[in-house]
């Protein structure tokens, strides 16, 4: 139950994360963690994973990657354009 009304995006996201969530089951007295697969040791970092991105095998134009991780730019919108320029589908 929401305390308002949902906007139709939010709807969708809401529908997204169920059906990614509907197979996940939680079982009691079970740890759950996470797992950073690319560093063992030191864990998850932005800037680490900022680094992983920029410095890629096919160096990406260095204004065109400033300009999709600027700060005045929304996420999902910084996101988006990511993809677009690795092509990925996911």
């Amino acid at each position: 139950m929401w305390r308002s009304m949902l906007f139709a995006w939010e709807e969708k996201s809401v529908r997204g994360c169920c059906s990614f969530l509907h197979n996940i089951v939680l079982q009691a007295y079970v740890l759950d963690n996470w797992k950073w697969l690319l560093d063992h040791i030191k864990g998850y970092s932005v800037s680490w994973v900022y680094h992983l991105l920029t410095a890629a095998e096919n160096p990406t134009d260095k204004g065109l990657v400033d300009n999709v991780w600027h700060k005045q730019v929304p996420l999902k919108v910084s996101l988006f354009a990511w993809c677009l320029l690795c092509n990925t589908t996911n």
